[in-house]
């Protein structure tokens, strides 16, 4: 079996927990345009307290998934 080594991965004999850094992936984006007619449904309609949220989430690859769920407070 091969094993890939580099300088800094064991120490003592132990494997060392690779460096953590924060990545800056992670953006918000407000948009003011009506929602696409496809994601409303009268399945969906609110009371006073419960509101319709739209997320989208794209990962590092690029992959993109959009989600609608309600939020009740």
């Amino acid at each position: 079996m091969t094993e890939l080594t580099w300088e800094g991965k064991y120490k003592d004999g132990k494997k060392v927990s690779p460096i953590r850094i924060a990545l800056p992936f992670q953006t918000i984006e407000t948009v003011n345009e009506k929602r696409k007619a496809g994601l409303q449904t009268d399945i969906f309609a609110a009371a006073a307290s419960q509101y319709q949220v739209v997320v989208k989430v794209i990962d590092i690859l690029g992959n993109d998934t959009t989600k609608l769920i309600m939020v009740e407070i």
